[in-house]
């Protein structure tokens, strides 16, 4: 973006074709902690994502979110995802 960020890689849209829904949200334990995630790809719920707001939240809540964005990225070779 315009202040040098790493753009959010884009999740593809996925269209239902049967009763159970691609996506859904679900507690998953990481560092002891149960946090919220939805799974990454439509049907396969082994892999997860976690919001922003949420990792931050929990894992990091006295830090700003555009600082945790910016280690993640630029620090660590995070990739991050755009929700739809």
């Amino acid at each position: 973006d315009s202040r040098g960020r790493k753009p959010l890689i884009p999740i593809a849209e996925t269209i239902a074709s049967c009763q159970v829904q691609p996506y859904g949200i679900q507690k998953a334990l990481v560092e002891e902690k149960l946090v919220p995630c939805i799974n990454f790809k439509p049907y396969i719920y082994s892999e997860l994502l976690m919001t922003l707001p949420d990792f931050v939240s929990q894992f990091f809540p006295t830090c700003d979110i555009n600082n945790c964005r910016e280690v993640l990225t630029d620090v660590l070779g995070v990739d991050l995802y755009q929700g739809n």
